[in-house]
């Protein structure tokens, strides 16, 4: 049933799928509902929008260069520029997030 996995990386493959499926519903989902969010009248929360919009705008980009490594391993490539390329966004993305949720729950009302 799955004979074409018999010469993939197949921890390669799984990263690879994990990543696209973050990247569909951050790009397809989250990024069209929050331009929507931006687009609403200016009120006390339109800061935190665009710094949300921003950040996931940066996260987007920055899960290409995993993808495409991914991609590369599948059938046993190595590209070490790309590898490590990979490992600093995958960590600028991580950080994005963990950065959105500290704005998020920590966000005020300004008077």
């Amino acid at each position: 049933m799955f004979d074409f996995l018999d010469n993939v990386n197949i921890s390669s493959f799984i990263a690879l799928v994990i990543r696209l499926i973050g990247l569909v519903v951050v790009g397809f989902y989250l990024f069209p509902k929050q331009l929507k969010e931006v687009l609403r009248p200016v009120d006390w929360l339109t800061e935190l929008r665009w710094q949300i919009l921003a950040l996931l705008s940066v996260s987007v980009v920055s899960g290409i260069p995993s993808i495409w490594y991914q991609i590369i391993r599948l059938n046993g490539g190595e590209a070490e520029i790309l590898r490590n390329i990979s490992t600093v966004t995958s960590n600028v993305s991580q950080l994005l997030i963990i950065i959105l949720l500290v704005l998020i729950f920590n966000y005020k009302k300004k008077s």
